[in-house]
């Protein structure tokens, strides 16, 4: 039986105490979804492309296992700067 790596970084992290990619990828959500929604209305003024701009958001930050946070980084200044580039970013890609 072989595991992804994805699984074995998970289960390592759960092992030492920690949480997973999965549950961190919630907690960001959680905690910065209103604010990538308000970068990504401002610059599209269409709720439904705002809304899109979220997910593709929280799915760019998944696929690019730049994760290194933790339950506690998650709230930190360079998390918030991340997840502002990345809304920004992926709204004006959806503008253009």
């Amino acid at each position: 039986m072989t595991d992804s790596k994805e699984n074995r970084e998970d289960l390592l992290v759960s092992k030492i105490g920690g949480v997973g990619r999965s549950h961190l990828i919630e907690q960001i959500y959680q905690e910065y979804q209103q604010l990538m929604y308000g970068i990504a209305y401002a610059i599209l003024k269409d709720q439904y492309l705002a809304e899109d701009v979220v997910h593709e958001c929280v799915l760019r930050l998944y696929r690019a296992k730049v994760l290194k946070f933790t339950v506690d980084t998650v709230r930190s200044d360079t998390a918030r700067s991340l997840v502002k580039i990345i809304a920004r970013n992926e709204a004006c890609r959806i503008y253009n």
